[in-house]
């Protein structure tokens, strides 16, 4: 199982590396780093290609040389990906104008524009010599500016560890500076102005003395033409490591077995990605002999099956909505991979996937549909993790407290905290008094220090009301677990209690879970109400319970139904069919009404 996870940290790596194409700064031009290092005299062709990569930073156009200069003999897999190439194309140049994409790309700093190609290789490696070797990339990208490697280990590690952005160090690797990403053993180290690497110590060590010599893969590359946006040259049999390694951990999957089994008889597959030339996607491979070549054939026959099969039951399985938005996009799907050629002649197997004439027309408007689809599948599922992370905190705060919080603070309020460490908020001395009893804040007040926000919560004055003059300067501080979809963040939250007579927050009574009698996973604690029923977040006010129609103080919810959170810290999305009586059931805490939660959420 170690091998296979160091296979898909490899697969990681290699995403987080095409990210550098996808990030942005373009006036980016610092100096070349301390650790730069001339290019090696011997290889005059590298040379020559490295030039025209940054030459091809004065002006846009066709792709240039394919650089393989880094690229060491133990490599047995190598990619070049075009970041420049693919981000001119009209339909890349406009996603990327994506509001959101575009923020993205800002985040991290490296504009796709900026990187001429990226090339990603693999090598078996043991990093612990008790364990074999395993698959690691080495990803190389070749800039076409000036880049420093301080500012690049300082962008990757954001990538890598968002919590701890510092969280690298600079050491030195064969007397050159590098920079170790943390945590793991990945490296950063800038070996020329516009070149960075990321990979692991080993295989820096032999790039630094010079190891990158005759390499099959880097020789086949050295062929191929470069007007392409991305390809890919695997060579397996060169690393007899990997093709043991990947046997042995296959196991009894017969799918696995099959393929490791055809992986022995490849001597050589290219991929090559052409997004503007008349076929997307050529595929060749060499097989050792006859028999091997037919075992290639017919399982790239099976993977092009499975993929059309894989189309047909989203198109018959998919939700409604998915179908209606992505329709045109899974028949053209659909089309094209029923059209795909897999052909075998001799020893060589290839097979091609032409370009739709419709491409263009569809994608468009597809990737729009697309983008729609996965933003509202990514809210609601943000939706539904804010309101855990208030159960968590909930629950916290019924730990040290024995109970949980009030429907809000009246004037005495005295919690217990989570830590002796957290002595919490002092009155102001000179604080407005209020009447024992009157509402002050709400309980989304009371639990800021269960969820990261203690120095918040110290600044309130609790014996103050939520619009007094020193807490109502607090209200444009939400913590962004109150932020409701729709709404600007103008400090107003949709994220609420049912409140009242028969609910888990009467007033400022601070139930104790014996007191919910109908069970904890029977009983609802907060909700998402409809974005008109938002209320300034401190503000001690929350849903009415109405007994009669419960579902009216949600204001206009979701038309698939609102989230809810449970006592036992579940969350459910609560359809909005559920009937007047089941819904009254769940947020009574000892109404001994009769609830099936699971059938009440299936409510049709």
């Amino acid at each position: 199982m170690r091998w296979i996870r160091a296979l898909a940290a490899s697969a990681a790596l290699m995403m987080l590396a095409v990210s550098l194409g996808c990030g942005g700064d373009k006036d980016s031009t610092a100096t070349a780093p301390d650790s730069a290092a001339a290019p090696r005299s011997g290889d005059k062709a590298q040379a020559n290609a490295r030039q025209a990569v940054a030459a091809s930073a004065a002006k846009a156009g066709p792709a240039v040389p394919l650089d393989t200069s880094y690229i060491l003999p133990e490599h047995f897999v190598a990619a070049v990906v075009q970041p420049r190439r693919i981000a001119e194309l009209p339909l890349v140049a406009a996603q990327l104008k994506d509001e959101k994409i575009a923020a993205a790309i800002q985040d991290f700093g490296v504009e796709p524009s900026e990187v001429e190609q990226l090339v990603i290789a693999v090598s078996m490696v043991a990093m612990d010599p008790k364990y074999p070797a395993e698959p690691m990339p080495t990803v190389i990208a070749h800039f076409n500016h000036d880049i420093d490697g301080l500012d690049m280990a300082t962008k990757l590690q954001k990538v890598m560890d968002s919590r701890n952005p510092k969280g690298f160090k600079e050491t030195e690797v064969e007397g050159k500076k590098c920079f170790i990403l943390g945590p793991g053993d990945a490296i950063v180290y800038a070996p020329e102005a516009r070149t960075v690497i990321l990979t692991n110590p080993i295989v820096l060590k032999k790039i630094i003395a010079g190891g990158a010599g005759k390499s099959p893969v880097a020789e086949k590359l050295a062929k191929i033409d470069a007007d392409n946006e991305a390809v890919l040259v695997a060579m397996p049999g060169e690393s007899p490591a990997f093709l043991e390694g990947y046997e042995h951990q296959v196991g009894d999957d017969p799918m696995a077995k099959s393929f490791a089994a055809v992986l022995k008889g490849v001597d050589y597959a290219e991929a090559l990605v052409n997004l503007k030339g008349e076929s997307l996607l050529s595929l060749t491979v060499d097989a050792k002999d006859g028999p091997a070549a037919d075992s290639v054939k017919d399982l790239l026959k099976d993977l092009v099956k499975m993929a059309g099969a894989g189309v047909a039951f989203v198109k018959q399985n998919a939700p409604p909505d998915v179908k209606t938005a992505l329709g045109p996009a899974l028949k053209l799907a659909g089309e094209t991979l029923d059209d795909t050629k897999v052909t075998a002649q001799g020893n060589r197997v290839t097979a091609v996937i032409k370009r739709p004439a419709e491409l263009d027309e569809v994608a468009g408007p597809q990737l729009e549909q697309m983008k729609k689809i996965m933003r509202e599948k990514a809210e609601a599922v943000q939706r539904l993790n804010r309101l855990k992370m208030i159960g968590l905190a909930f629950h916290e705060y019924a730990a040290t407290n024995a109970n949980f919080p009030p429907a809000y603070i009246t004037k005495g309020y005295k919690p217990t905290l989570p830590s002796n460490n957290f002595p919490g908020p002092k009155p102001a001395a000179e604080a407005p008094s209020a009447k024992d009893g009157k509402p002050l804040l709400s309980w989304r007040v009371a639990i800021l220090p269960m969820i990261g926000e203690e120095a918040l919560y110290k600044q309130f004055h609790l014996d103050e009301p939520w619009d007094g003059p020193h807490n109502s300067k607090l209200l444009d501080k939400m913590p962004d677990i109150y932020r409701t979809p729709g709404r600007s963040t103008d400090g107003k939250t949709s994220i609420m209690v049912f409140a009242g007579k028969n609910t888990v927050f009467d007033g400022d009574h601070a139930m104790h879970f014996s007191e919910i009698r109908d069970g904890l996973s029977n009983t609802i604690l907060a909700v998402e109400a409809g974005p008109d029923k938002a209320v300034p977040w401190t503000k001690p006010e929350d849903l009415p319970f109405d007994p009669k129609d419960p579902a009216a103080a949600l204001g206009q919810a979701p038309a698939g139904g609102f989230a809810a959170l449970f006592c036992d810290g579940a969350v459910y999305v609560i359809p909005g069919t559920i009937s007047k009586e089941d819904l009254k059931a769940l947020i009574t805490p000892s109404g001994n009404e009769p609830v099936d939660r699971e059938k009440a959420l299936g409510a049709k």
